[in-house]
């Protein structure tokens, strides 16, 4: 099996007569080797042994195993041509193409044979079933391509929304960290300043509410005198007063009020 790929790497490399010596070498160790003799009749249909080659080919498709070689058979038949056999070329291309009707090449080949015999009509509908299969090969070729895509895209959906979902589950285990630490957190202390402000806004609404001026009749002059001492105190003192000075305030507000509206009920 060495020999035999060693041979055939010397054919790839056109190399036809170092081929030669060692698929000789082969088929001395193993007589019946249906690789060794393929080979070596296509070494020697390069170094143009014609005759050679045919014995090679046909002793190939005898042996086991090898008798339905759609390219031995295709070798064997451009050896027929090279010897101007051309209807047992003919026969063996059809062979050949019975085989594998899939292979555009043997097509071709047999157009030629018989363009040469002088079949011209055959060797027309030869060239018209190559294209033939030209265009159901490229279609072939277009649906894996798009089978492939598919296969792609299908792949590329799948990673995205495994992306996606880890996304999620890594923002919500993220936000529900947030809502723990923003439950541990103290509650946050009005100001000072802000407690100014509300009492300030509660004493100019209580103001608001009792008279600009003491007219009624029956109200008391010591109800009356604590309404503008109060007015006063607020026309004359600054705004920002002290906790304690704005809670006092209110305060008398506050009585000052239901005192007035005792007043009124009487």
């Amino acid at each position: 099996e060495v020999l035999v790929k060693r041979g055939g790497d010397e054919i790839d490399r056109s190399n036809p007569a170092a081929a030669l010596r060692l698929l000789d070498a082969a088929l001395y160790q193993s007589p019946a080797s249906v690789t060794a003799l393929f080979y070596r009749g296509v070494a020697r249909t390069m170094q143009q042994q014609y005759q050679k080659a045919l014995t090679d080919f046909t002793a190939c498709l005898r042996c086991s195993g090898a008798k339905k070689s759609a390219t031995t058979y295709y070798n064997r038949a451009l050896v027929h041509t090279y010897l101007g056999n051309l209807e047992a070329a003919i026969e063996d291309m059809s062979r050949a193409i019975h085989l594998r009707p899939s292979e555009e090449d043997f097509f071709y080949n047999r157009g030629l044979m018989y363009r040469q015999h002088g079949d011209f009509e055959r060797a027309q509908n030869d060239y018209a079933l190559m294209h033939r299969v030209q265009t159901m090969l490229a279609e072939k070729r277009e649906q894996a391509e798009k089978a492939e895509k598919a296969d792609n895209d299908d792949t590329d959906d799948k990673e995205k929304r495994d992306r996606d979902r880890d996304r999620n589950k890594v923002n919500k285990e993220r936000g529900a960290k947030r809502g723990k630490k923003k439950s541990k957190e103290k509650p946050v202390r009005p100001r000072l300043q802000d407690i100014h402000t509300d009492k300030r806004h509660s004493l100019v609404e209580l103001m608001k509410s009792l008279p600009t001026s003491p007219s009624h009749k029956r109200l008391k002059p010591g109800i009356k005198g604590a309404s503008t001492g109060l007015q006063g105190a607020l026309e004359t003192h600054p705004e920002d007063r002290t906790e304690e000075d704005l809670e006092l305030l209110v305060n008398h507000s506050r009585r000052l009020k239901c005192l007035h509206d005792l007043s009124d009920d009487e």
